[in-house]
Formats: structure tokens, sequence, C-alpha cells
């Protein structure tokens, strides 16, 4: 095995250019297009009145940089929305029919856009870095501000509400099928109050002193307390997820300098202590 420390952010980035592979040639097509578009006057121009005589706002073809998938996908989506003007262009302009999309690199495209649009989606990860800093007990939100712990503990509210919902709609299918009208209705009233008890729930975490301990050993002996389980179901989903930045990056790929094929035997310990005094030794902490 490669003893050679990897970058999560890295290898997700390798997986999903290999995953795009397939539509290549037509990432391609649009990429040169959109490239001639954006240096032609006359074609931006033309493409510009267009607009107009449709009536619509102008939207100018975004160019991807083929490194950051994330700008390919935005690259697709835009040549979409623009699909039906850029169509009329290529009609009336013989000259650019040979680099334009045919109906098959439409419909190639469609696949790796679906891949592309659950991970390029803000959305999904623009409350995960504090709603997993709330989830670790040892730290919550201590070291904020309080007109940031507000906004953080309703973020952290809204993702709660829709754990505890998934939940309860699973009960509501499986009670429709196997339950009375009064077994059914009891047991509403139920859920009901266990819908309240939830957040209470998250409350009383919030609420509770820091503890010093393994944030991951915290919440799996929570996933046996059948008031934490929602919670702790929530906190694995967050906490799994490695984060990544431009420091993090620059500590992986100075790594490879010391561990490397003829220099794998470090333990973790020394590993941690040879980069942090390399740190110290760069920013002239150590002489």
């Amino acid at each position: 095995m490669n003893s050679h420390l990897r970058c999560a952010a890295h290898i997700l980035n390798l997986v999903v250019k290999e995953g795009m592979q397939r539509a290549a040639p037509s990432i391609t097509k649009i990429r040169n297009f959109t490239s001639h578009i954006r240096k032609s006057q006359p074609a931006f121009e033309e493409l510009k009145r267009i607009f107009e005589m449709k009536g619509k706002p102008f939207l100018v073809p975004e160019l991807d940089v083929p490194t950051r998938w994330n700008s390919t996908y935005n690259m697709i989506i835009k040549s979409r929305e623009i699909r039906e003007m850029t169509d009329i262009l290529v009609a009336s302009t013989k000259s650019m029919k040979s680099m334009y999309l045919t109906d098959e690199d439409w419909v190639e495209i469609d696949l790796p856009s679906f891949y592309l649009d659950p991970p390029t989606l803000l959305w999904i990860l623009k409350n995960a870095c504090p709603a997993s800093v709330m989830l670790d007990p040892n730290v919550k939100s201590e070291c904020y501000s309080e007109e940031v712990k507000q906004t953080m503990h309703r973020q952290l509210q809204g993702i709660y509400k829709k754990y505890a919902s998934n939940e309860d709609m699973e009960c509501v299918q499986q009670s429709t099928e196997t339950v009375e009208s009064r077994s059914y209705f009891l047991q509403r009233l139920r859920r009901s109050s266990d819908a309240h008890q939830t957040s209470n729930t998250l409350n009383d975490y919030l609420m509770t002193p820091l503890e010093t301990c393994k944030t991951l050993d915290y919440w799996r002996m929570r996933m046996t307390d059948k008031r934490f389980v929602k919670l702790a179901l929530m906190a694995r989903d967050f906490l799994v997820a490695q984060a990544t930045s431009v420091p993090s990056e620059h500590v992986f790929s100075i790594a490879k300098h010391t561990i490397s094929p003829v220099r794998n035997r470090l333990d973790e310990k020394k590993v941690r202590a040879s980069l942090c005094l390399k740190s110290w030794y760069e920013t002239g902490l150590l002489e």
C-alpha cells in the first residue's frame, strides 16, 4: 500500500474527473464554443441581440476552469439555460456549426450534470461547518460571539427538524398499513408529543456543560439512547465529513517529504511532531 498521506478533497476531485471522462468530448465542445463566443466580438454582440429579440435578460456564456469540476458544472448549466438563443445564433452563422453541440452531445452532458449537481449545490455544504462544530461536545459554540451563536443555533435547529421529520414520516407510512383508525390517532398524538421532545432534546444538548471526551465515542454511546438517537444520526452524518482548506492542503503536500516510500516507519506522534517543528522553524519560532 502506498504510504503517502492523501488529501480527501484532492481524491474527490480525481473521482469526479474520472466519472466525467465519458462526456469529455461533449464538454470540450461546450468549452470551445463558449470560449469562441467570449473572444469573438461579432458573435458576442449577435448573441446579445438575439436575447433582446426574445425579450430575455442577457446571460453571458460561462467558461469553466478544467481543473475545477464545480466550474464545469456551472458552465454546463449556463449553456443549457441559453441553448435556445445559441441554437438561433448557430443557425444563422454557418462557420459555427462545426464547433456546436449535436443533439447527442446535449444528451451526453445530462449524466455528468446530474452527478455534479449534489456536490456543487451550495445549500448542502453551507451549514456543514457550524453544525459540525456545535455537534462537538468539547466545543459547541463557546468560542463564538452571541450574534454568531444565535445564527448557528437557528441553522442547527433547521437541520435537526429535517432529521426528525424524515423519521416521523416513515412511522406514519408504516402505521397507516398496520393499525386501526383509533390506534392510529393515538399514535399521532404521541408522535406530536415526541416532536416537541426532539426540540427539547437539541436544546438540552446545547445547554449542557462542555465535556472533555472523544467526540465520536460520545455520539456512539448515544446511538442506543432513544431520546438522542436522531441527534446522534445527525452527528454521524456531519462529523464524518473531512474539512479541507488551503492550510490543510499545504500540510498534505509537504507530508510527502516526511513520509516517503523509503521512510515510512514513523508513527503518528512523530509525524505530527516533525510537521509541527518544520512549521515553527519556517515561521521563526525556532532558530
